[in-house]
């Protein structure tokens, strides 16, 4: 475990619950980013927690992405598949997580070529995510298309970055060597996967 993330794995949260929340802050709730779900059934939306209604459409402003492929995750759910687990700030300002797999991840990736190809920061662009309906023998169902434009809110890009400053350190080639966002949800999984083992 990072000494970062021991000094601040145990610490109350900072702040006055009786303050309005004002500014452009990103808001992360540590190791517990917001849930959304890619529900690619016939029904296809995007849902936000456990919402059983959701929308066609997600704006995203991607920080990074960890590629894990051949993984089980959701056992009894989904087969072993190659998936891809997206970390994001959503319309809200919120820094979010979401899985996605099959066509939809391998969608996401020739998005990042695009992106790469042009010549543009990923944190840059607001990827647009869009349920698209498909079928096949098997049925009906929807893939996630990804499209993207400049992000124009210069007061937001601020945070952004203030955000991977504050939560990311990069060596002088400009390798990440250690990833606070990434080891602190590591640690919250830990903690359920043992509280359901005991």
């Amino acid at each position: 475990m990072s000494k970062e993330l021991e000094k601040t794995e145990n610490k109350i949260t900072g702040y006055n619950p009786f303050n309005e929340i004002t500014g452009e802050d990103i808001i992360y709730p540590i190791g517990n980013p917001r849930q959304w779900r890619a529900n690619c059934s016939a029904t296809g939306s995007f849902r936000k927690g456990e919402a059983s209604l959701g929308e066609l459409t997600l704006n995203l402003r991607v920080l990074f992405f960890v590629d894990y492929p051949q993984h089980n995750f959701f056992a009894g759910t989904y087969k072993t598949e190659d998936w891809v687990l997206l970390f994001f700030v959503d319309d809200d300002n919120v820094l979010c997580q979401m899985y996605i797999k099959g066509s939809s991840r391998k969608n996401f990736k020739n998005e990042v070529i695009n992106i790469t190809a042009e010549k543009l920061p990923m944190a840059t662009q607001i990827i647009k995510a869009t349920m698209r309906p498909a079928s096949n023998e098997k049925g009906k169902f929807h893939v996630v298309d990804f499209s993207h434009s400049p992000n124009t809110d210069k007061v937001q890009m601020q945070s952004l970055a203030k955000f991977w400053d504050d939560h990311v350190t990069v060596d002088k080639n400009g390798n990440i060597t250690e990833n606070l966002i990434y080891s602190e949800l590591a640690v919250q999984q830990l903690a359920k996967h043992n509280e359901l083992k005991g």
